[in-house]
């Protein structure tokens, strides 16, 4: 009995190896792996003993590993298994989507859980892809037909700002605010924002070119990143850093910054190219629409 349980584990531990999928070993249900197999290793970056000891956190998106915990809970009670797609992070932080199922497993007695982790990368960017470019248009689009409204320039912008933050890929906070250039050519002055407290607004009510982020991406005239983002005490100045970074675009005109946008970001997130793209095109469709409110008031 004892040779045809060794003769199974062994089979089990070849076919582990052998598999052209990610598999992985945790403490139920995304604990502690245990134990990985060689396509793991690859697909993860990581070393076999690396991974070992790390957790589903260390290895699942931040921004999505809530949501996934969530369903993944969900669907083991009903089913007592779970199928699901979300985003892995490699060793060198980068993200890629993979399709992942899950199942009790018992192992020497213990009950345990085996992760199956499958790359699918061409079907899910196609896929991304063309939500992104249908999301894009339509925020384009109505921001075009917001223009043709007689509506005054501040309630503009904080349209614009709901309908950036609206967005369900742009990884967000649910905050943003929107800056313009006005009487001193060399000073951010907020017009409009969304979900910020009364001591950010104070604070950044006016922003000087070249004076924190803002100022930096104005100055620079380019867009910048920022993945952690200091935080102001009740003096105005720096307190600690906070889990929340941003996206500051600049808007221009003829060479000259005439506004920015600010879009606060969740704690985790990865920069992605997409994301700044889309709101290089939002600032792109501001410019005009900016200018000739300016004019028209």
């Amino acid at each position: 009995m004892t040779g045809a349980l060794e003769e199974s584990e062994e089979k089990y531990r070849t076919l582990f190896e052998l598999a052209g999928d990610a598999l992985l070993i945790v403490v139920p249900t995304w604990g502690e792996i245990l134990d990985t197999n060689e396509a793991a290793v690859k697909m993860l970056g990581y070393s076999k003993g690396e991974l070992r000891g790390l957790c589903g956190r260390d290895i699942i998106a931040a921004e999505v590993f809530e949501e996934v915990n969530h369903k993944c809970q969900n669907q083991i009670k009903e089913k007592g298994q779970f199928l699901l797609e979300t985003y892995w992070v490699r060793k060198d932080g980068s993200k890629f989507p993979v399709e992942v199922s899950g199942k009790p497993l018992k192992l020497q007695g213990k009950v345990l859980f085996q992760l199956i982790g499958r790359d699918i990368p061409e079907r899910k960017q196609a896929e991304e892809r063309i939500r992104w470019n249908y999301d894009t248009q339509n925020v384009i689009n109505s921001i075009l037909r917001l223009s043709l409204e007689d509506i005054h320039l501040e309630k503009l912008l904080k349209r614009v700002v709901d309908l950036i933050l609206s967005v369900p890929w742009l990884t967000s906070e649910s905050r943003g605010s929107i800056f313009l250039v006005e009487d001193d050519p060399q000073v951010l002055k907020m017009k409009t924002q969304n979900g910020l407290d009364e001591l950010r607004q104070k604070v950044c009510a006016q922003v000087p070119f070249g004076k924190c982020f803002c100022g930096k991406a104005a100055l620079k005239h380019e867009i910048q990143y920022v993945s952690i983002c200091p935080n102001y005490n009740s003096n105005n100045s720096y307190k600690s850093n906070t889990s929340h970074g941003h996206y500051y675009v600049p808007i221009m005109f003829a060479g000259k910054i005439i506004g920015l946008i600010c879009v606060y970001l969740r704690e985790g997130h990865q920069h992605d190219q997409r994301e700044e793209e889309f709101l290089n095109s939002v600032a792109n469709a501001l410019t005009g629409i900016i200018m000739r409110k300016k004019v028209e008031e």
